[in-house]
């Protein structure tokens, strides 16, 4: 009987074929969402836009918007795993800019614009001044959760129990806004981790935030991925080279 190779070849490249979702990849191999025509994405909108592999969102002739606008990525992103991305924000004042996840589409977005997700905030507010004391960063680090509208702030470690109840603590190595947010023409990174009841942001490669929430019934509990623009003025939001990967 001859050897079934072109059976096996066959079937390997058929399944090599296959589009590649992150419910499909193997766990530990990070994959590249595309942003070419942003074909992939919903809610572009006028704001949004691609350059040679970059995501733009950009002010139109500098006109400051009272509502939040998104470009959302159904990727199917709900149990465990990691997603990152580089960003930089081109402006000379404090701008509003994020990265939601576990955003749930079923639920409406309220009147301001706020999706039911959490959001890392990437924003520069006050990053700039020459004033020490508002140096900090208004939002920078913080994670905004728009299903119960509540901010957890940097440089926290929250644990939230099945009964509400909740221990906040200090991360153990302080975050420093201002020493960690790299101003333009630099790029700036941004990794999420989620894995089970656990979030953690990091910025730059520091720890910037940590959640463990237990209270399933009002954590979000999506699956899409959306990015935030509301600028105030003249205001340029630019993310690249997105990538995600599944946990075990």
């Amino acid at each position: 009987m001859k050897p079934h190779y072109f059976s096996v070849l066959t079937c390997l490249s058929i399944f090599l074929s296959l589009p590649q979702t992150a419910d499909s990849q193997t766990p530990g191999n990070w994959q590249s969402i595309s942003v070419d025509g942003l074909d992939e994405w919903s809610d572009p909108g006028k704001w949004w836009s691609s350059e040679k592999g970059v995501i733009v969102a950009e002010s139109v002739g500098g006109k400051s918007l009272p509502k939040i606008h998104h470009l959302i990525w159904d990727g199917k992103l709900k149990d465990n795993f990691e997603f990152r991305l580089e960003y930089r924000i081109i402006s000379s004042a404090p701008q509003d800019a994020g990265v939601y996840f576990l955003v749930d589409r079923s639920r409406k977005v309220n009147k301001k614009g706020n999706l039911a997700g959490y959001q890392a905030e990437l924003d520069t507010a006050n990053l700039y001044s020459t004033n020490r004391w508002q140096r900090e960063g208004k939002l920078f680090g913080h994670i905004f959760d728009g299903k119960r509208h509540r901010m957890f702030k940097r440089g926290n470690r929250v644990r939230i129990e099945a009964n509400g109840t909740e221990k906040i603590k200090p991360l153990p190595q302080s975050f420093q806004a201002t020493k960690v947010f790299r101003k333009p023409p630099e790029w700036n990174n941004c990794l999420v981790r989620v894995k089970g009841d656990m979030v953690q942001l990091y910025l730059n490669g520091n720890l910037a935030n940590e959640i463990v929430d237990r209270v399933v019934a009002k954590r979000p509990s999506g699956d899409a991925i959306a990015l935030q623009f509301r600028p105030n003025g003249a205001y340029r939001f630019e993310v690249r080279r997105l990538k995600f990967r599944t946990l075990d």
